[in-house]
């Protein structure tokens, strides 16, 4: 589902839009239902919606406030905080109307998000089973916030999620790490333990930041002007977008106007174009294009465009007028068509279709391709089509900063927003594959991130980012440049100097041939010590084994590593291999390790400025410390 609306005000102290109009007389979010956790030790904050004037009585673990809806249609209600406990029972009454929920325990609440392996299910899982795959204690709850974008802040999920308990068949479909980290954190402060799923695979850092915060990082304020036009007028944001997609394309010829003159193929029925011969693995654009007659009269009146199912982005113009873009898998479009775009006689309908992953194209089905005219005459489009594929080195447009998982603010809006009332005890973060495209971005943006979301839940929120683990080019006979040995440097420099922040090493966790490592028990548990130790419950280390000087020295070039007293050794390998120097090229070399230092000797390149280790998509990295945590990738530049 997504929604786009105006933002109205909600109650100042949690600041969202407006609730839409209550089904009852007062009720609470929907957050709010049986089972749920709520945070201890932090003031208790209830809100809801209801009747403008309605007043009621709430009622929480032997106390009882008097509450009244404000004429915007929301309610707040704040009591003190309360020791880990329960069950409890809300109530909201007034004598003719009473709302309650049941079983609501007191401990902690664990927020885990990100994209698909933070969403990886215990059921797809191997390795250990949380809790010996057996159901967790009765104290236990666990919530998946439903999938959901939108442009503008919402203060109801739009997708009802349910607090259950952490029974066997409910942990199956639940996050496998957020569930490693509830199991430790259960066993370790022996307190209830409620665990929040918001993830969204495939999804970029972007969609988790809310439009505010992206202002302030910079370099964002072109689609966040089109972002903000888009809430208030979809319409013109959608031609603005074109425009700026059309100058993009950058070619002699304009194809929404005049056909392009390369070939064309007869496409026998709108289908996910890997159905075809030749596109089984394909991913990029293709042009469609359909034509259509009309008679004067036709030509003269508006209508509605449908165009069936479309994976993933359109655009759609008619006779060289944009009528419509839109983000989906498979979702099916409709566009208004205003008078004035048709005309006598022979109508082009042409569509670019973008497909980043997986299926693509025009995927009908085709009795759903079709003009129906303001007069009600119908005309079918579901055949003729003929297509066109667009050179795969062209590259990609950039995204509408509406879309889902590749926009700005989106997921933020619908899936972090209106849980902001919340008071949790920390976040776990998994994400970031999404991002090695633009990966020196990403320690701004996810300090950007912590910002944002400990504004929303609390200013020393312990957040706790789990590194990027192998996959891809293990870059076992040379030096390579690296993505993802770039992010995972960002995601230690965002975290480094924060000392409520930590990181999670698991560059020995991932897997050259799959995105998707399998085994998340160790990296769960590992999120778990990491966070226990940012709480002062346990002693870890919080921001992994990384170097805090290289000098030279006796022409040797000393690296020296934090935490202090942390002695290195090799493990499963006769030498320490992926060690570089490095001065506008790369070379591996070889290193020593003596104690809690790396020495490598200056003549194997003597204008080295910088030495890297590990620096490749899924390295084999052999060097650990006493704690058995690998050394992940890292550059450090050399001071003389």
């Amino acid at each position: 589902m997504n929604k786009y609306f105006n933002a109205g005000a909600f109650a100042a102290a949690i600041g969202f839009s407006a609730f839409a109009a209550p089904a009852f007389a007062f009720e609470p979010a929907s957050v709010f239902n049986d089972n749920m956790v709520l945070q201890r030790d932090e003031p208790l904050v209830f809100w809801g919606r209801g009747e403008p004037g309605e007043k009621f009585n709430l009622s929480f673990a032997g106390t009882t406030k008097k509450v009244k809806v404000g004429r915007d249609g929301t309610w707040q209600a704040k009591l003190k905080p309360l020791n880990a406990g329960g069950p409890y029972q809300l109530k909201l009454a007034d004598g003719d109307n009473t709302k309650i929920v049941n079983n609501i325990m007191v401990g902690d609440v664990w927020l885990c998000s990100g994209q698909s392996n933070m969403a990886f299910r215990i059921k797809d899982a191997t390795g250990d089973q949380p809790w010996g795959g057996e159901d967790a204690p009765e104290r236990i709850r666990i919530m998946t916030v439903e999938r959901d974008y939108d442009a503008a802040s919402e203060a109801e999920l739009a997708k009802k999620a349910e607090w259950q308990p952490a029974t066997t068949a409910n942990l199956a479909e639940f996050s496998a790490v957020c569930a490693y980290l509830g199991e430790e954190m259960e066993k370790e402060l022996d307190v209830p333990v409620g665990l929040i799923n918001s993830s969204w695979g495939g999804s970029q850092i972007e969609a988790w930041i809310s439009a505010k915060e992206l202002k302030k990082v910079g370099g964002f304020d072109n689609d966040l002007m089109l972002l903000s036009t888009f809430v208030d007028n979809p319409k013109l944001a959608q031609q603005q977008y074109a425009d700026q997609w059309q100058i993009w394309w950058q070619q002699q010829t304009q194809p929404w106007k005049t056909p392009l003159t390369q070939t064309w193929f007869d496409v026998q029925e709108p289908a996910n174009w890997q159905t075809w011969k030749g596109f089984e693995d394909f991913n990029g654009l293709v042009w469609y294009r359909n034509n259509f007659n009309l008679t004067e009269a036709e030509a003269k009146l508006g209508g509605k465009l449908s165009i069936g199912g479309i994976d993933e982005v359109d655009l759609t113009w008619l006779n060289g007028q944009i009528v419509g873009t839109e983000f989906g898998w498979g979702t099916e479009r409709t566009y208004d068509v205003e008078p004035g775009v048709l005309k006598a006689g022979e109508n082009l309908l042409m569509i670019n279709i973008t497909s980043t992953y997986g299926a693509g194209g025009l995927v009908g089905p085709a009795d759903h391709i079709a003009l129906t005219l303001s007069d009600g005459k119908r005309i079918a489009l579901g055949e003729g089509w003929q297509a066109s594929r667009v050179q795969e080195s062209y590259g990609y447009p950039r995204n509408a900063p509406w879309q889902s998982i590749n926009g700005l603010s989106g997921l933020y809006n619908s899936m972090i927003a209106p849980l902001k009332g919340l008071k949790i005890r920390g976040v776990a973060w998994y994400q970031g594959e999404s991002n090695t495209g633009r990966a020196g971005e990403y320690a701004d943006l996810m300090q950007a991130l912590i910002r944002n979301w400990r504004e929303d839940f609390g200013k020393n929120l312990p957040f706790v980012v789990v590194q990027l683990p192998g996959y891809g080019n293990t870059g076992a006979s040379s030096a390579m440049e690296s993505d993802w040995a770039q992010l995972r440097l960002g995601q230690w420099q965002a975290v480094a100097n924060d000392k409520n922040a930590g990181l999670v090493i698991a560059i020995d966790q991932g897997d050259p041939a799959d995105i998707h490592p399998k085994n998340k028990s160790i990296v769960g548990k590992r999120t778990a010590d990491v966070t226990l130790a940012l709480m002062g419950e346990k002693a870890a280390i919080t921001d992994g084994i990384y170097p805090v000087k290289a000098e030279t020295n006796d022409g040797d070039v000393v690296v020296t590593f934090d935490p202090a007293g942390e002695t290195l050794q090799v493990k499963g390998s006769s030498k320490l291999n992926y060690v570089e120097l490095c001065a506008d090229s790369c070379k591996r070399v070889n290193a020593t390790v003596l104690g809690g230092q790396l020495r490598v000797a200056l003549s194997q390149m003597t204008n080295a400025t910088r030495v890297r280790y590990c620096w490749a998509d899924a390295p084999e990295c052999h060097l650990y410390g006493q704690s058995g945590l690998p050394v992940s990738s890292f550059e450090i530049d050399i001071k003389p």
